[in-house]
């Protein structure tokens, strides 16, 4: 695992390695039906937000594009 930074001893993975567990714990998911779209999973670092704002803010820039894609409100 590559180490990129440490903050407060936890270990800090690169964006890379964050993305390749999250979609690998998906596929791996026996319990989850969607789990067959685990390849179409996109993972946004957002891990610089420190506030309730900035990630209220982080999470409507994620979201209003992928329901724009798929035309529902």
């Amino acid at each position: 695992m590559t180490e990129t930074r440490t903050r407060e001893a936890q270990l800090i993975e690169a964006f890379e390695e964050l993305e390749h567990g999250a979609n690998m714990a998906w596929r791996n998911s026996i319990r989850c039906i969607g789990r067959l779209f685990w390849s179409s999973f996109q993972v946004i670092d957002e891990r610089e937000a420190s506030s309730a704002d900035e990630v209220l803010e982080a999470l409507r820039r994620h979201s209003l594009p992928m329901e724009a894609k798929s035309g529902r409100r």
